[in-house]
């Protein structure tokens, strides 16, 4: 598992959290399996969020979802596809029902069978205007990479245990 640490920018009176990591896990089941946890309600269970699809059929290019977050919306966008194989997220941000919704991030993930294990590979990478100090980032990337690898073996046990 490798991480690269977030770093903050003052903009104004917000800061921005600069982002990105690589995780994977192994899943014992073919991906045929594992890709059906990526949509609907399903992926709310893994992920301990709730997500509401706002646009699109989930699982398709052009469905959008989103989630609160820290008095803001987070949506995201599926803006690539390839069934049991591939799946490209764009992230955006709004603050308020007043501000413009703005490119925040992408989330990769790809699934890599072989001999009906699955490589679950999610990399995300995202510039967030948050209104934390910016030495308070240093706390919050640490958890966010904890967040993300609690929810990768989350996906691991739900899926493993199905069936």
């Amino acid at each position: 598992m490798e991480a690269l640490m977030g770093t903050a920018r003052a903009i104004t009176d917000r800061s921005i959290w600069d982002y990105s990591i690589i995780m994977e896990v192994t899943i014992d089941r073919p991906a045929k399996d594992v890709w059906p946890y990526f949509f609907g309600d399903k992926k709310n269970i893994w992920t301990m969020e709730h997500f509401t699809t706002i646009a699109g059929e989930p699982g398709t290019v052009g469905e959008v979802y989103t989630q609160a977050y820290r008095g803001g919306q987070i949506q995201y966008e599926t803006i690539n596809v390839k069934p049991g194989i591939q799946l490209i997220l764009k992230i955006t941000y709004k603050q308020d029902e007043k501000d413009e919704e703005r490119l925040v991030g992408y989330d990769f993930v790809t699934l890599n069978e072989v001999a009906d294990h699955t490589k679950v590979v999610l990399q995300q990478a995202f510039a967030l205007p948050v209104d934390i100090p910016k030495e308070d980032l240093a706390v919050e990337t640490p958890k966010q990479d904890k967040k993300l690898a609690d929810v990768l073996q989350n996906l691991k046990k739900l899926v493993e245990n199905s069936k």
